[in-house]
């Protein structure tokens, strides 16, 4: 199995919680032993993001112990966040705070936790805050 880019869901995530980049075949494919946390960057995983009004979030962080992206699921929209690129990223809050009815939504600080446990390392836990 594998997903093109554009085909990335939340019940892909569901199925299975990392994914990684194959140049092979120019697509994500699951990680099927995704209990062995493999290292290779970058790897996609899936996440429950808060932000700081407690609103919930199901998501992914995109790298491999220092993430440089992050994607949400908002309704049936994905965002994808790319701290490398500050300008997608504002037109990317713009566009989930006017679907979540909220005009100037403060994001960040944006706490993130990731649900599956992998052997041999902690919780992947942390918060991003790309203006303090």
């Amino acid at each position: 199995m594998s997903l093109e880019r554009k085909e990335m869901s939340l019940d892909a995530f569901r199925k299975y919680p990392v994914w990684i980049w194959n140049d092979t075949e120019d697509a994500l494919v699951p990680v099927e032993n995704w209990k062995q946390l493999p290292n290779d960057d970058p790897l996609f995983i899936k996440a429950v993001f808060t932000g700081p009004d407690g609103a919930k979030y199901d998501g992914y962080l995109v790298g491999y112990e220092h993430y440089h992206a992050f994607g949400l699921f908002v309704g049936e929209e994905e965002y994808i966040l790319n701290f490398t690129l500050p300008d997608m990223m504002a037109d990317s809050i713009h566009a989930i705070g006017n679907q979540v009815g909220k005009n100037n939504l403060k994001l960040f600080p944006l706490e993130y936790l990731v649900e599956t446990i992998f052997d041999g390392l902690p919780q992947i836990k942390g918060t991003f805050d790309p203006f303090c």
